[in-house]
């Protein structure tokens, strides 16, 4: 068998080329909640017009890096990951981009572009760069019909070169491609290429005036020369690519999903046999490491369960509470490492971004509340104030950046974190008088210098969320249906083309998790919990279905014996 075929089996090509991607496997699995993040996707490319993207153009100068959502999911395959060690979330598959904080962007430099103008427009014209990302353009768009190579030289690199050979000519092969494209689209996204189109056509038509004279007066050509009209009408097909590429990718997850779900715990716990060995001996030494430390620590706690009891139920909480929680997620033991079990090996960049989400969330919500308390806000007024009101949402944004920010010195660390909770501290009181605002900036740097005693009281409280949500009997996971359409793989009545007409509403398991968060203090960084707790405790939970029963009670009974707590 392949390394993800399950014996006796007889699946598709595609369902096969998908078990071949271990890591891709895994991430379907630990996303049970599959349904709202393939909404957020859809909702986060949002269509835009062609109008709205020459604005955002325009808006950008020489020296100003311009952002522009180019997803290159043409790039993510299915193909075998290179190694189940590689401890990174974002490794080239379809379902990078459906992770809640994976919307790939390119950030692209505005210079580029302006050499290729400048290239196209200088009195010697030199069209190969102009030329190169046409070739580019038609390459993304021939790779979203690979099955159908007979169409293929409807876009022709080759005739590019003959098009292509003065300024008013520079349309010509961006036309076939909007065509084409057009073609290929979802129903919502062909209303601006429509509109690309239509102002394309009517420039080219008109055969008695110059199109760059016509665009001069920004009617046709929003105000830009032709060359730079080109460039960028290049540009937001490239765009327009990138994004129907993507949503190939994201129709192609909605139909192997279901058969994943089916099939994934039995296809993960194979493939971890073949690595580490037949359960219950697969030598899986960190594992077992980890097992010990939960073991001794829980030996020395009083009020540990294990102390007072040693059945399946009891070791199965200690395992996913105390262990998971404050002896992997966030253990802290000064001289100590901890190597990353082995059950865990694909999980390290998720558990980073965990850490850093609540790092950011405890230091934030100290800051916070010396906000409220300067300003004379109540605190627990915020607690069912969700969704933030914009004016606050952009504050909290500012200071998540600056507290993740990586900075030269502590001098600059305080300075930028202080002025971000000052900004706070103004928005909740406009007329704040400096004497407050000073006092306001002491409390902020000690909370910084990790000398405030808010900070334990907040963590402790931190960790009683983790603890509450990835046990087994948890309201959260109680909470978390798998949808209909991963059950029996019919596609929701929903879909691309209607989904602008959906509310972006807070599922129930979601809202569960930001009450919590809100009752405990945390309130002003209670959606990025909520994000942080839910991949938390997806991930124990799939570790658990897959390995708890077979491996780790087992094995944990093994460091008891060996521990001599038990005969």
């Amino acid at each position: 068998h392949t390394t993800g075929q399950l014996p006796g089996s007889v699946i598709s090509e595609q369902q096969q080329r998908l078990l071949e991607n271990t890591k891709m496997v895994h991430k379907i699995l630990i996303r049970d909640d599959f349904s709202s993040v393939r909404e957020e996707l859809t909702l986060s490319l949002a269509p835009f017009t062609f109008s709205e993207f020459i604005t955002d153009w325009k808006a950008s100068d020489d020296d100003q890096i311009m952002k522009i959502p180019i997803i290159h999911a043409h790039d993510y395959n299915v193909q075998s990951s290179s190694s189940t060690q590689q401890h990174e979330v974002g490794d080239g598959d379809p379902l990078t981009a459906l992770m809640p904080v994976d919307l790939i962007s390119q950030t692209l430099k505005r210079a580029f572009f302006v050499f290729v103008q400048n290239s196209a427009s200088a009195d010697t014209p030199n069209f190969e760069p102009y030329i190169s990302m046409i070739h580019k353009l038609y390459g993304q768009i021939r790779s979203l019909i690979p099955r159908r190579p007979d169409l293929h030289p409807l876009l022709n690199d080759d005739d590019v070169k003959v098009s292509a050979c003065s300024a008013n000519e520079m349309l010509t092969p961006l036309v076939r491609a909007g065509e084409a494209l057009m073609l290929l689209e979802a129903p919502i996204r062909t209303e601006s290429t429509s509109e690309w189109l239509r102002c394309v056509k009517w420039l080219k038509d008109d055969k008695d005036e110059e199109a760059s004279g016509r665009g001069s007066n920004g009617d046709d050509t929003f105000g830009m020369e032709m060359v730079e009209f080109a460039v960028a009408s290049t540009v937001f097909l490239l765009v327009k690519a990138d994004v129907c590429c993507m949503d190939i990718a994201h129709e192609y997850l909605l139909n192997v999903v279901p058969y994943i779900k089916r099939v994934g715990n039995d296809y993960e716990r194979n493939c971890f046999q073949k690595k580490y060995g037949a359960y219950p001996n697969s030598s899986v030494p960190y594992t077992k490491e980890w097992l010990r430390i939960i073991y001794k620590k829980c030996e020395v706690d009083e009020s540990s369960i294990i102390a007072t009891a040693t059945t399946k139920e009891a070791v199965t909480t200690t395992i996913r509470t105390q262990g998971f929680v404050n002896n992997l997620l966030f253990y802290n033991s000064v001289g100590q490492t901890m190597p990353m079990p082995e059950i865990f090996e694909m999980d390290l960049a998720w558990m980073n971004q965990i850490r850093s989400i609540c790092r950011s969330a405890v230091i934030g919500s100290a800051l916070f509340l010396h906000a409220c308390n300067i300003t004379s806000t109540p605190s627990q007024s915020m607690a069912n104030v969700h969704p933030l009101p914009d004016s606050l949402r952009l504050c909290k944004d500012l200071l998540a950046t600056k507290l993740t920010k990586k900075y030269n010195n502590n001098q600059d660390l305080e300075d930028e974190v202080v002025s971000a909770v000052e900004n706070i501290a103004k928005t909740l009181c406009p007329s704040l008088i400096t004497d407050k605002l000073q006092y306001l900036r002491g409390c902020s740097i000690a909370t910084i210098r990790g000398e405030d005693p808010v900070l334990s009281v907040l963590d402790g409280r931190l960790r009683k969320l983790f603890l509450t949500m990835c046990a087994q009997d948890s309201p959260f996971l109680k909470s978390r249906q798998v949808p209909a359409e991963i059950k029996t793989g019919k596609q929701a009545s929903y879909r691309l083309h209607s989904v602008a007409s959906r509310s972006k509403g807070v599922s129930h398991h979601k809202r569960i998790l930001i009450d919590s968060a809100c009752q405990r203090g945390l309130s002003f960084f209670a959606e990025d919990l909520a994000v942080a707790c839910d991949m938390a405790a997806s991930m124990i939970d799939l570790a658990w279905k897959n390995y708890g029963q077979l491996l780790l009670i087992p094995l944990f009974r093994e460091v008891m014996r060996e521990e001599e707590w038990i005969d």
